[in-house]
């Protein structure tokens, strides 16, 4: 939503102030699929969650002007597409990440344009990676120590499925026909109608986190 901490809170402070609504537009969290992966975690369907490990990179072709590539603009790959791996990690583990080790290349305008980020959320490891540089899996796995869930795609998740060591025991695709950016208009629409200022789903506390999260790596790159 913004590209530092105090900028985000800037914003919250505001909007508090003038009664206006303010929500991240962050698409992945209203997602069916990504809500009924969060069922299966929570129903103990794999078990205490162990690891999770999301991807999200494609390749942006270098241009040293360009929004991706430019440090007055806030290049790099981890404000433009590292945001979802942070984010989809917090969804499913809700707990800051610690013990921080980052791996990061840096290209000649001084933005990354390729990180590796490996925590630990409370107990769970946590393990991301965002890129320029190349397409990614771009998946979300969530491993427990009976089964794993697999969110294809899991920025524009629309499917995702359920397994105990390797057998597939339930799977969801929810049969969309548009890009998936209509659940949060859904959900910005509807707080403006009952006049509230504030998601419960993208919370102003998720946001500040995010920019939280997003600092601390940076100042390990």
């Amino acid at each position: 939503m913004t590209v530092s901490v105090d900028e985000c809170q800037t914003l919250v402070t505001l909007a508090k102030d003038k009664g206006l609504l303010l929500m991240e537009a962050l698409w992945t969290y209203f997602l069916p699929a990504m809500q009924q992966a969060k069922k299966w975690l929570d129903e103990g369907q794999i078990g205490q969650l162990k690891h999770v490990k999301v991807d999200f990179g494609y390749p942006i072709p270098f241009a040293p002007d360009g929004r991706e590539y430019n440090p007055q603009l806030a290049g790099g790959c981890l404000l433009d597409m590292g945001i979802y791996p942070l984010a989809i990690a917090d969804y499913f583990v809700k707990a800051d990440i610690d013990n921080l080790y980052v791996q990061a290349h840096i290209c000649e305008t001084g933005v990354e344009d390729d990180v590796i980020i490996i925590g630990k959320s409370g107990d769970v490891t946590v393990s991301l990676a965002t890129s320029f540089q190349c397409r990614l899996s771009n998946n979300a796995y969530l491993i427990g120590d009976k089964g794993y869930i697999v969110i294809p795609d899991a920025f524009r998740a629309s499917e995702c499925s359920l397994y105990r060591l390797d057998e597939l025991v339930d799977s969801f695709i929810d049969n969309r026909t548009s890009l998936g950016y209509h659940f949060e208009a859904d959900e910005a629409c509807r707080l403006i109608a009952q006049g509230e200022l504030e998601s419960r789903v993208v919370t102003h506390q998720h946001s500040l986190l995010f920019q939280s999260q997003l600092a601390k790596v940076k100042a390990l790159i």
